[in-house]
C-alpha cells in the first residue's frame, strides 16, 4: 500500500507525477500527457511526456529513490536508440520521501539529474522548468556546425576574385590590410569571410523566420513608413535557393522582411549581397554559404548561444590584440542566473535595463535574456521578447561584424517577434588623423567621460545599420554584464600602427586618470566603466568574467578595493576542473565569475560576507549550470561540485581575496587562523621584503 489509504504505490506515485505535470506546464512546459496504464496492457508510458519545439523529453520519477529514476530514464533513452519509442532526452527526478499530493506545491523541493549526466541537482517544480526549456540548447555539437560552416566560407572565398573580396570588404567597411609592428600584411580574405558570415547569419535568421513569416505581413512598411502593399509572405530560404538567381532571389525576400524590420540582421547582408560584381563565382560562393545555413539551422545545436560567436572568433584574427574572448554558454547561465534574482525585476519589465559594454556576439546578453523570460509569468513570456530586445538589453563593441552577429544570436530568441528598435551599438576604435590626433576614439571606455558633476554625462554610439546617434547614459543600468577584454598593455591595439597605437593609448590614459584601472590591463579598465554605468540604486549589480589572477595581483589591487567600496562582491567563483578551468572558450587564462551588488550600507566592512565559490565540477552544460546557480543561491551545493566560503567584508574591502586558491573551505579556516596568529606567531611576506617587480 502507499502512503495513502486505499492506493498502491504505484497509484500514488501516478498522483505525484500529474501533479508535477500540473506544476510545470503553469510554468511554460508544454506537457504532453502522463503515464496511462490500461488494464491488462503491458504498455507503460513516460512518467511525463514535455516537449520543447520538436524535442521530446521523458521525465521518470521515484519517491525517494534517485538509483530507480535513473534507471527508469536510461531506460526511455535505450528505447529511443532502438527505436521503440520517441525520448530524445531524458530526466530522472526524485521525490521527498512522505511528500503528499495536496502538499505538493511550488515550494516542494525536488532532486533530479539531466541523463546523461547523474549528477542531481535540487530546487523546486519552477527550478526544473527552467531546466527542462533549456535542454535543447545542449543537443548537438556546436563545434563541429561552426566547423562546417567554416569549411563553407572557406570554399566559398575560393570561389571570388580578390577584386570582389575587396569589394565586399569596402562595402562592410571592413579592414583589407593591417600593420601590426611596422609590417603591413594583407587581410582582404579574412574581411571577405566576416562579410560573407553576415550573408550566412541573415540566411539562418530567414531560415527560423519560414514558419512565421505568413503571419508577419506588415501593416505599416518599416522602411518607409507608408502602408504596406507589395506581396507576402516572401520566399522561404530553400526556394530561393532554388531559383536560377538565387542572389537576387534572396535580396529580393530580405527586403521584403526588412519592411517588417529586423534591420540589424538584414540591411547589411543585403548591402553584402548586391556589393561583389555579379557573375558565376559570387553566384556560386552566396549559394554555398546560404546552403550550409539552411543546413545549420535544422542542426539539434542551431539554438545553441554561442554557436555564432564560436563561428565569429573561428575569423576573427585580432583576439589577442583586441581580448575578444567568447563567453561559454554554461558561464554565461551561471552568471546571468547569480546576478538576476527574481526579486530584482521590476513590475513593469520595460524598466529594467541590461548592457554588455564589450558584448561581441551577445552570448551573455543572451543568457541575461533567457534568465529574465524565466523568472516572468509563463504567460507573458512571448509578449516578453519584444519589450527584451527593443527596451531591456542593450549591447556595445568596437567589432561592427560581432554586433551584427549580436543582433542575430537575440533575434533567435524569438523569431516569430518582429522587432524595430534594437540597442546593440558600435562603438569606434580609430585613431584621429595627423592633424586631428585628439578625436582618436577608443569604444565602449568613451562611456567614462563626463563633464565636471559626477556620475552626469552621456556618449554616443552609431547603432547598427543606421547612423541615428544614441544615448548611453552613466548609473543608468540595473546590470551591467560583461567579459571585458583583458590584453595586457603590451599587445593591445598591435594591429594598428605605431602612431595610431600611441594615439589610442594616450586617450586610453586620459580617460583612465585619477581611477582605479590602469593600463598593465585592458580589463581594470572596464571594470572602471561597470562601476560607472550601474546605477546607485540598491541591488543593481556588476557581473563579469574576469582573469584569475586579479584577485590576488598587486596590479589589480585598486580595481578590486574599488569593488569592495562601490559594491558588495556578493559571489566569487572559480574553477579547479582541471578540464574546464577557464569560462572563456577561446583562452587558456585561468578565470573567474565576480557579481558585485549596490548595497545600502555605506561602509563595506558592515556588509554581508562574500561567498567564494570553488567548483570542482565546471560543467559544459547549460543545464548543469543553472542547476548550480539555484544550489547556491540555496546555499547548499553539493560537496562533489564545490564548496562554498565566507570571506569578510572588511577583507575584501582591504582587496584581500585569499579563499579561491584554496578548494575546502576547511583549509581556508585554518589559512585564516594561521595569518591572524592564532595557531602560531605569523607575518606577512611582503612585511619583511619586497615582493614583485621594482617600481
Amino acid at each position: 500500500m502507499g502512503p495513502s489509504t486505499g492506493f498502491s504505490s504505484a497509484d500514488f506515485e501516478a498522483a505525484l507525477n500529474v501533479r508535477l505535470a500540473q506544476l510545470l506546464k503553469a510554468e511554460g512546459v508544454d506537457i504532453v500527457r502522463t503515464e496511462q496504464q490500461q488494464p491488462g496492457s503491458a504498455q507503460k508510458r513516460f512518467d511525463i511526456e514535455a516537449k520543447i519545439g520538436t524535442l521530446v523529453v521523458a521525465i521518470e520519477a521515484e519517491i525517494d529513490n534517485r538509483r530507480g529514476a535513473l534507471a527508469d530514464a536510461r531506460k526511455r533513452l535505450r528505447e529511443h536508440e532502438q527505436g521503440a519509442a520517441v525520448a530524445h532526452e531524458a530526466v530522472a527526478v526524485s521525490y521527498p520521501g512522505g511528500l503528499r499530493v495536496e502538499r505538493f506545491d511550488d515550494a516542494t523541493v525536488l532532486e533530479w539529474a539531466v541523463l546523461p549526466s547523474e549528477q542531481f541537482a535540487s530546487g523546486r517544480p519552477l527550478d526544473l522548468a527552467r531546466v527542462v526549456r533549456l535542454m535543447p540548447e545542449q543537443r548537438g555539437d556546436p563545434e563541429a556546425v561552426a566547423r562546417s560552416l567554416d569549411d563553407s566560407l572557406t570554399q566559398a572565398c575560393e570561389e571570388i576574385t580578390a577584386n570582389q573580396m575587396r569589394e565586399l570588404a569596402e562595402e562592410l567597411d571592413l579592414p583589407i590590410s593591417q600593420t601590426v609592428r611596422g609590417k603591413k600584411r594583407d587581410t582582404t580574405r579574412a574581411a571577405a569571410k566576416r562579410g560573407l558570415l553576415a550573408i550566412t547569419a541573415a540566411a539562418m535568421f530567414h531560415s527560423r523566420l519560414d514558419d512565421h513569416l505568413r503571419a508577419l505581413r506588415p501593416e505599416i512598411d518599416a522602411r518607409t513608413d507608408q502602408p504596406y502593399k507589395g506581396r507576402w509572405p516572401p520566399d522561404k530560404l530553400a526556394v530561393c535557393l532554388q531559383q536560377g538567381d538565387p542572389v537576387g532571389a534572396l535580396h529580393d525576400s530580405w527586403q521584403m522582411i526588412l519592411a517588417v524590420d529586423y534591420r540589424p540582421i538584414f540591411e547589411a547582408a543585403c548591402r553584402a549581397l548586391m556589393a561583389p560584381s555579379r557573375d558565376e563565382g559570387w553566384t556560386s560562393a552566396v549559394h554555398r554559404v546560404a546552403r550550409a545555413a539552411l543546413s545549420a539551422a535544422a542542426a539539434p545545436s542551431s539554438g545553441s548561444h554561442d554557436l555564432i560567436g564560436r563561428i565569429f572568433h573561428r575569423l576573427l584574427d585580432s583576439a589577442r590584440y583586441d581580448g575578444s574572448f567568447y563567453t561559454s554558454t554554461s558561464a554565461a547561465v551561471l552568471l546571468a542566473g547569480l546576478a538576476i534574482r527574481p526579486d530584482d525585476l521590476p513590475d513593469e519589465l520595460s524598466d529594467y535595463r541590461v548592457i554588455d559594454p564589450a558584448c561581441g556576439t551577445g552570448t551573455l546578453l543572451m543568457a541575461a535574456a533567457e534568465r529574465i523570460r524565466d523568472l516572468r509569468p509563463a504567460d507573458e513570456r512571448e509578449a516578453d521578447a519584444q519589450t527584451l530586445i527593443e527596451d531591456v538589453i542593450w549591447g556595445l563593441d568596437v567589432n561592427t561584424t560581432a554586433c551584427h552577429m549580436a543582433a542575430t544570436t537575440l533575434g533567435l530568441m524569438s523569431p516569430s517577434t518582429a522587432f524595430k528598435n534594437m540597442n546593440i551599438h558600435m562603438m569606434p576604435l580609430e585613431a584621429g588623423s595627423k592633424s586631428q590626433a585628439d578625436e582618436a576614439r577608443v569604444g565602449s571606455l568613451e562611456l567614462l567621460e563626463t563633464d565636471k558633476r559626477l556620475f552626469v554625462g552621456w556618449s554616443a554610439g552609431r547603432q547598427v545599420d543606421t547612423e541615428v546617434e544614441v544615448e548611453a547614459r552613466h548609473n543608468s543600468y540595473d546590470l551591467v554584464i560583461m567579459n571585458p577584454p583583458y590584453t595586457r598593455d603590451s599587445l593591445r591595439h598591435d594591429q594598428f600602427d605605431d602612431v595610431d597605437e600611441k594615439q589610442l593609448k594616450k586617450r586610453e590614459k586620459e580617460l583612465m586618470a585619477g581611477r582605479a584601472g590602469h593600463g598593465s590591463s585592458s580589463g581594470t579598465m572596464f571594470l572602471d566603466l561597470g562601476e560607472h554605468l550601474v546605477k546607485l540604486d540598491d541591488g543593481c549589480a556588476l557581473a563579469l568574467v574576469f582573469p584569475l589572477t586579479g584577485a590576488g595581483a598587486p596590479s589589480a589591487l585598486k580595481a578590486r578595493r574599488l569593488l569592495a567600496e562601490w559594491f558588495h562582491v556578493e559571489w566569487v567563483v572559480a574553477s579547479h576542473d582541471l578540464d574546464r578551468f577557464c569560462f572563456s572558450e577561446n583562452t587558456d587564462i585561468s578565470e573567474m565569475l565576480v557579481i558585485a551588488r549596490r548595497h545600502t550600507e555605506s561602509a563595506p566592512s558592515q556588509r554581508p560576507p562574500t561567498r567564494f565559490v570553488c567548483l570542482r565540477q565546471n560543467s559544459d552544460l547549460a543545464t548543469d549550470a543553472l542547476a548550480t546557480a539555484t544550489a547556491l543561491h540555496r546555499g547548499e551545493l553539493d560537496e562533489s561540485l564545490g564548496s562554498i566560503s565566507a570571506w569578510p567584508a572588511d577583507k575584501m574591502a582591504q582587496g584581500q581575496w585569499r579563499p579561491l586558491g584554496l578548494t575546502s573551505s576547511a583549509l581556508v579556516e585554518t589559512a585564516q587562523e594561521i595569518s591572524n596568529g592564532k595557531l602560531f606567531p605569523a607575518t606577512s611576506l611582503d612585511s619583511i621584503a619586497r615582493v614583485g617587480p621594482a617600481g
